[in-house]
């Protein structure tokens, strides 16, 4: 039996960042994360137990909305995550409708190991 590991390694900018053409907004974010999402799985072969997605700060809002959608991710990995982008600024205790990136209500639907880091 042979045991065959490989990495694929997928990095990408948000729309209107970096390289990337667009505006940026909080759903550009998730329709971005998603393409590199659909990318590995269809052009690679990628299988969601194979992958740990890993996101920075703002980061964190795209990589937990996907990870709250897909059930059988290997992990995921938060570098200094927020919240949310209202709790970023002042010190509420409930999520508003007008709230961007609520963290705080995604990560209990994470079914994989999580890994936070500040």
């Amino acid at each position: 039996v042979s045991n065959r590991f490989s990495v694929i390694f997928c990095s990408y900018d948000y729309s209107g960042y970096g390289q990337s053409s667009g505006k940026p907004s909080e759903q550009s974010t998730y329709a971005d994360i998603e393409a590199a999402y659909k990318c590995l799985e269809e052009s690679y072969g990628t299988k969601q137990e194979d992958i740990i997605l890993y996101g920075q700060s703002v980061g964190s809002g795209p990589t937990l909305d996907l990870a709250a959608r897909l059930p059988r991710l290997r992990a995921v990995v938060l570098h200094s995550p927020i919240l949310s982008g209202l709790r970023v600024m002042y010190p509420v205790k409930r999520t508003y409708w007008f709230d961007i990136y609520k963290n705080i209500d995604k990560i209990p639907l994470v079914n994989c190991p999580v890994l936070i880091i500040h």
